[in-house]
């Protein structure tokens, strides 16, 4: 499997038949094997390919599920491209079909050693990715009997991703007021629940008609082994009193991520949201990230409440290949001195050579 970058969050990776799903429904069965030729790849042109000669009834078909791709328990597929290149000697000659949670548009099976190609945009996950699977299925077949050459594969285009949920730690800039059990603001708004579950409304902070502009930034704790994050979005469990709600939320990672201002509010405790997407926020980014909620002007009896914040962070985790780059030079033992490396082991990460070092007197993890 090949996996190629695309910008900071896109990737791209070509996956090939790995084992057979149904067989035995010709009389020389379709293997997996014999569909994964891997030589060729579009749009160059095809490999010289082995041959055989299949009989089958019309329509029969057989199946192979694909390589496993690792996308990330959050991450989406967001295009899925079928490559076929074959030869065959019999018109019609029947078709390949991709299915990843449902079938994608047929490939007719070439008469030339041409590769074909179908484009899909997609929105698949993990689930659907691990059960993904091609069908090459005969067309109506006189004679019963087709010679075909061939070989398939795919690619898909991925944004890789994991979600955690990251609390309140401590207070940066507080102006609201507070009410409650709590050692500081950020204690009073950290309930450990997520949404849909209400969070706690015994504690929390407010503002009042004495109370215009008053903002408070709040840290929040972070994730270890951070590469990229795509996404955040951050939950409030709010209401109002006599007031618009004119809560402007923003956030700070490496930067103001753009403050969104809601005027939703209701009299009952609610959920509200505010995402920001299309990021690309590295670990110190995200170490250093904090929570800014304000209003602006406050009338003669309104109120603002919140009971509960969270932040739902989405992520691409480092891999062991990074750990690996980003520790040579470096001392991770945590002894004060400069680890030295002693020798140089080349392996292999998703097809890139990549140096390990032994560095005296620390592990690498």
């Amino acid at each position: 499997m090949d996996i190629e970058k695309r910008g900071e969050l896109m990737k791209a990776a070509h996956i090939l038949p790995r084992s057979n799903k149904r067989s035995g429904y010709f009389t020389d069965s379709v293997s997996w094997e014999q569909v994964n030729n891997g030589e060729g790849q579009y749009p160059g042109a095809g490999s010289s390919i082995g041959g055989q000669a299949v009989d089958a009834d019309d329509g029969e078909y057989e199946e192979s599920y694909l390589e496993t791709l690792n996308i990330g328990r959050d991450g989406q597929a967001t295009k899925f491209i079928q490559d076929v290149d074959g030869l065959s000697t019999a018109s019609p000659v029947g078709n390949f079909n991709f299915n990843v949670n449902g079938f994608l548009g047929a490939i007719t099976l070439p008469t030339s050693t041409t590769w074909k190609q179908a484009i899909d945009t997609i929105t698949k996950t993990q689930a659907n990715l691990d059960a993904a699977y091609v069908r090459y299925q005969a067309g109506t077949i006189a004679s019963k009997a087709f010679d075909v050459w061939y070989e398939a594969h795919c690619k898909v285009e991925f944004t890789p991703g994991y979600v955690q949920v990251i609390r309140p730690k401590a207070d940066k800039t507080t102006q609201w007021q507070t009410a409650g059990a709590g050692g500081g603001h950020w204690d009073r708004i950290n309930s450990d629940v997520i949404q849909p579950t209400a969070g706690d409304t015994s504690n929390y902070v407010f503002v009042d008609e004495n109370d215009d502009g008053k903002y408070d930034y709040i840290d929040f704790s972070s994730i270890i082994g951070i590469k990229n994050v795509s996404r955040i979005k951050v939950w409030l469990y709010a209401k109002k009193v006599n007031s618009p709600g004119n809560v402007v939320v923003d956030v700070y990672a490496g930067g103001w991520l753009g403050g969104k201002t809601d005027h939703s509010f209701t009299t009952s405790y609610a959920w509200y949201s505010y995402e920001w997407t299309g990021l690309s926020k590295t670990q110190s980014d995200l170490d250093g990230l904090y929570l800014k909620y304000a209003v602006i002007t406050m009338n003669s009896g309104e109120e603002i409440y919140i009971a509960t914040a969270y932040i739902e962070v989405t992520y691409e985790p480092t891999t062991v290949a990074d750990r690996i780059n980003n520790t040579i030079g470096q001392a991770p033992c945590g002894f004060g001195a400069t680890c030295r490396p002693q020798y140089w082991k080349t392996l292999r990460f998703n097809g890139i050579d990549k140096r390990q070092v032994s560095l005296n007197g620390c592990h690498i993890v």
